[in-house]
């Protein structure tokens, strides 16, 4: 799991998922990465901060879903059983790293 995201990278990927997210502007503060699927953690100022799921590199793939919100300690396994259906063919261990990052992490 690659959680690394560089400042240049970030903001190349501003506003193309803006554009995406029919936005003025997003700023990309976390990323997830795990062969050709990645997460985005987004904030447009327009909407609540979401996760946004790609299959493919972002700058040149619209999203597959996204996911905002609160989980609480005890959802684990519903928020992974969401990814799993609204992202299909998610690497299971990027949308395990996903569902602990909501439920524990936060």
């Amino acid at each position: 799991m690659d959680r690394t995201l560089s400042k240049e990278r970030a903001k190349a990927l501003g506003p193309v998922v803006a554009t995406q997210l029919d936005a003025r502007q997003a700023e990309i503060s976390q990323s997830f990465l795990l062969g050709n699927w990645s997460i985005l953690y987004v904030a447009t100022g327009e909407a609540d901060d979401a996760y946004v799921f790609y299959s493919g590199d972002p700058m040149r793939n619209k999203y597959v879903t996204l996911w905002g919100g609160v989980a609480l300690e005890n959802e684990e396994r519903d928020i992974r059983a969401w990814t799993l259906k609204n992202a299909p063919g998610i690497p299971r261990a990027l949308a395990n790293c996903f569902a602990w990052h909501v439920t524990k992490e936060r």
